[in-house]
């Protein structure tokens, strides 16, 4: 499959990527490790390489035990870590084994906390570079990175931060991933709203579909154009 083609065109734009059962749950015994196929991975990598910077909570760093940024040729594009406490392992291989040095994305607020400004400190001394992201709403998170010169941003999750930047209508195209299997309950929604998220509904309009020989199912999504 071509993967260029499952990406869609080239601009300056964010950009969400999901995998999902068909019934709608991100993960199968607490990760999405067994979704999706060898396609699957190929996009995810295609997303990341097209990227400047890769926008991903902090609890999906801990519960999917993400690697840093690494490549073999060239300076891959950082990961930017949101995390309210910057209560991460410094030991763990997202801070020890990277080509390019992660960010972390700490409110402002946060920052002036002595438990918080020290776990930012052990994490510095990993190589971490732990930026003022205002309130981390998705608008200051977004100016953070855009003010650092980033205009490709993915963001992968994982359901809670995806559910923000849908509430504040910040993502321009959706990556949606399908994985024909199905669960009598889902597990984890792909978005997953808490008591500070305001609802909101967005139409989209289908931008690609392709279907895999295995039954999975590469739909390529895209919000109105903004005026």
């Amino acid at each position: 499959m071509d993967i260029n083609a499952l990406i869609g065109p080239d601009r300056p734009e964010v950009r969400a990527v999901m995998v999902a059962t068909v019934s709608g749950s991100a993960s199968a015994a607490g990760t999405s490790h067994s979704l999706g196929n060898d396609t699957d991975a190929q996009l995810l990598q295609g997303l990341r390489e097209w990227a400047e910077v890769i926008v991903v909570g902090a609890s999906t760093v801990r519960a999917e035990d993400y690697g840093g940024a690494t490549s073999k040729s060239g300076a891959p594009a950082p990961i930017a870590v949101v995390t309210g406490s910057a209560d991460m392992d410094p030991d763990s291989r997202f801070f020890t084994d990277f080509t390019t040095a992660p960010l972390l994305l700490v409110p402002h607020a946060a920052l002036a906390q002595a438990e918080v400004r020290e776990r930012t400190r052990r994490l510095a001394a990993q190589g971490a570079e732990v930026l003022d992201a205002g309130t981390t709403s998705p608008a200051d998170l977004l100016a953070c990175l855009r003010a650092r010169g980033y205009g490709r941003i993915v963001c992968e999750g994982g359901p809670g931060l995806l559910s923000q930047f849908v509430a504040a209508d910040a993502i321009d195209a959706f990556y949606l991933t399908l994985d024909p299997t199905v669960t009598s309950a889902v597990e984890t929604p792909v978005v997953r709203a808490d008591d500070a998220t305001s609802p909101r509904t967005t139409r989209l309009t289908l931008d690609n579909c392709a279907p895999d020989a295995d039954g999975t199912v590469f739909l390529r999504y895209r919000r109105a154009p903004r005026p």
